[in-house]
């Protein structure tokens, strides 16, 4: 394999995870905004 395909794997999945960590605080913002209002 190549070093620049690897180099642009190595990207690819750290932006993808990076994105994955994104939804999932966006998703745990949202739900604890909605628990909070059960709450209330």
């Amino acid at each position: 394999m190549d070093h620049h395909a690897v180099h642009f794997a190595n990207k690819h999945v750290r932006q993808s995870i990076g994105e994955l960590i994104l939804h999932i605080a966006t998703f745990q913002m949202y739900f604890a905004h909605c628990i909070q209002m059960e709450i209330l």
